[in-house]
Formats: C-alpha cells, structure tokens, sequence
C-alpha cells in the first residue's frame, strides 16, 4: 500500500484497504480446510493410497505454517508488512497454482508447502499491518473481524473445495 492507499493511523484506513487485508489473512485458513473433500479424488488420481495422501498434503501444510509464522513475522518487521504480505500471497499463488497440476505426491505436497510458508507471510503481516494502521478505539473490534473471518474461512472451506 503507498502511502495514498493508507492513511495515518491517527485517522485510520478505509474500510476497502480493511477488507482486503481479511481477505489476504483469510486465505491461510481457507487453505488449510478446502482441500480436505478433494483427499479421496486426488488420491485416485495420483494413485497413491488415501491415508498417506491425506497426511502429507494436511499435515505438511500445516507444520510449515505454524512453525512459518513466527519468521514470518519478524521478516515483516525487518521488510516491511506489506512487502511480506505480497511475498506471501504470490507463493500462496504459486503453490496452489502448482498444485492444481500436480502429477505426483511429492509435487503436491512441495506446493501445499509452499502455501503453507506463504500462508506463514501473510498473516503475521497483515495483523500488523491492521494494529499499526486502525485508530486504538477502533482496534478491537477489527481484530475481532479478524478471528471471525479466519474461522469463517475454516469453516466454507471444505464446501467452497466440493464446489471448486
């Protein structure tokens, strides 16, 4: 975001710049869960069995997130939150461009990896970013849009994954 894009903290940023911020932040969630009613398709199409599949591709993002958040966040402080925030949804991007296309359990679950650092970028940064641009008086209820949206996200992404 240039500095038109958002405002001081004094006076807060626009209500677009917040919505975009949780949608960015959603996205870790949403790609934790969604992918949790294609297991059985994906398993038949790589021709692996369904419990292995399901571990690597699950877990695999998982671990890489959680352990992920914690440099993640303090690349942020060091590059700045958005640069991080846009490092981290272009690998998102990247991972589950990968793999959409995946012809192999090891490719697959290299791009869940890869969401799941991506993942790792995002949300530390975003968070920041909100706490250092939303006005004090305003900051608890958008962090508490924060955890609604997050779990929100968790909670459509295994139907948004039957659909998609």
């Amino acid at each position: 975001m240039s500095t038109s894009a958002v405002e001081t903290p004094a006076n807060g940023i626009a209500g677009t710049t917040v919505a975009a911020l949780l949608l960015a932040a959603a996205q870790a969630p949403l790609g934790s869960t969604m992918i949790a009613v294609a297991l059985p398709a994906i398993s038949k199409s790589l021709d692996s069995d369904i419990g292995l599949v399901t571990s690597l591709a699950v877990t695999s993002y998982l671990i890489v997130n959680i352990i992920g958040q914690s440099p993640g966040g303090k690349l942020g402080d060091v590059l700045g939150h958005l640069p991080t925030a846009r490092i981290g949804m272009l690998l998102f991007a990247i991972g589950a461009g990968v793999g959409v296309f995946a012809t192999s359990l090891p490719l697959l679950v290299v791009s869940r990896c890869t969401m799941g650092l991506g993942g790792a970028l995002v949300v530390p940064s975003t968070i920041a970013l909100l706490r250092t641009h939303v006005p004090e008086a305003r900051r608890g209820r958008i962090f508490g849009l924060v955890g609604s949206t997050m779990s929100l996200s968790a909670a459509i992404g295994p139907p948004l994954g039957g659909e998609l």
